[in-house]
């Protein structure tokens, strides 16, 4: 969870991965309320995040090029 609101505030290319390995093992070890937030805050996080859409877009002009 923590990572998730630190890649909305911070780094997002750097916590976003953290925050979504973190809500996955939350949900594989049962915790399915804290998985569950994580993920959410995960997808929060890659969306509002510059650095995450300029590395998107970096890779959508290297397909199209």
């Amino acid at each position: 969870m923590i990572f998730g609101i630190l890649g909305i505030y911070t780094l997002g290319f750097l916590f976003v991965p953290l925050a979504f390995i973190a809500a996955l093992v939350a949900l594989f070890e049962g915790q399915i309320g804290l998985g569950l937030l994580g993920m959410v805050l995960t997808i929060i996080a890659a969306l509002t995040s510059p650095s995450l859409w300029a590395v998107f877009g970096l890779g959508a002009l290297w397909v199209l090029a």
